[in-house]
């Protein structure tokens, strides 16, 4: 019975060392655990880092090329709707410009009883841009030499050559063209072109009281010219020191460089058949 109880002793005690050894060697597992995974997690940290920067730049990267390559498509898209815009924002300026002209041509025919038709600018060169120009009528529209071009109540020149579908014009500024004139305060002379943008109003007789700013008007003394029909003003007078010769120089009332639609006036004057 007593040696029962004591190998019950021994038992018990050695349960008790191999529990304890079981304990201390948890709590030094435990320890040394805690200690590689602390100096591997402060190991493996930049690591980590490094990936996860590395990942977050990518994906910045691929949000940045998505974003921009919307961006552009927008941008173009924004181009375009641009472009449109202005170009029909050109277009209604033209189409507006056009529509005055037509409508003061318009005017002018419904004012007048000679006969008038339109006509558009056919062709033009370069290089005499101030002399001549072609129309998109002719003879078979019953155009007629020395049928009269303006534009509204401003004369531009004269019809010199009849063709079956279209007819020349010297306008005014033309060299050598010479038209009747007066101002509008009763002086009378000649209208004189010289191939350029401007016009020499040359006075009978020379009277101080034209100045810069009078309108130049036809005078009526012609065959092919009615009167009162709008020239240009006078835009500069030049006196020569110690002579009797003054240069008074007149602008033209139509734009020339801009012509596009003219009024051929069949006048109820003479014209060549």
């Amino acid at each position: 019975m007593k040696i029962n109880r004591n190998n019950e002793k021994k038992r018990n005690r050695f349960t008790f060392i191999l529990l304890a050894m079981i304990c201390i060697l948890l709590l030094l597992f435990t320890n040394v655990s805690n200690y590689l995974k602390y100096h591997l997690e402060k190991f493996f940290l930049p690591v980590q880092a490094g990936i996860y920067k590395t990942k977050e730049n990518i994906t910045d990267s691929f949000q940045t090329y998505l974003n921009r390559e919307r961006l552009f498509r927008e941008n173009e898209v924004l181009k375009l709707e641009n472009n449109k815009l202005k170009f029909i924002l050109r277009e209604n300026k033209i189409l507006l410009e056009e529509n005055k002209r037509l409508t003061s041509l318009l005017e002018m025919k419904q004012s007048v009883t000679e006969k008038i038709q339109f006509a558009k600018v056919y062709f033009r060169k370069p290089e005499n841009m101030y002399e001549q120009f072609y129309i998109d009528l002719g003879s078979k529209d019953g155009i007629k030499k020395n049928m009269i071009i303006s534009q509204g109540e401003k004369l531009i020149g004269r019809i010199v050559e009849v063709q079956e579908n279209n007819s020349l014009v010297y306008m005014m500024t033309k060299e050598g063209m010479v038209v009747s004139a007066k101002s509008e305060n009763h002086m009378f002379g000649v209208v004189k072109g010289i191939g350029e943008d401007k016009l020499y109003f040359e006075p009978n007789i020379y009277d101080h009281s034209l100045k810069v700013g009078d309108k130049i008007y036809t005078s009526g003394i012609s065959d092919i010219y009615p009167g009162e029909m709008y020239i240009g003003y006078i835009s500069e007078i030049e006196k020569e020191e110690n002579s009797l010769f003054t240069g008074i120089t007149v602008k033209p009332s139509v734009n020339i460089s801009n012509l596009k639609e003219v009024l051929v006036i069949q006048s109820r004057r003479n014209y060549e058949d």
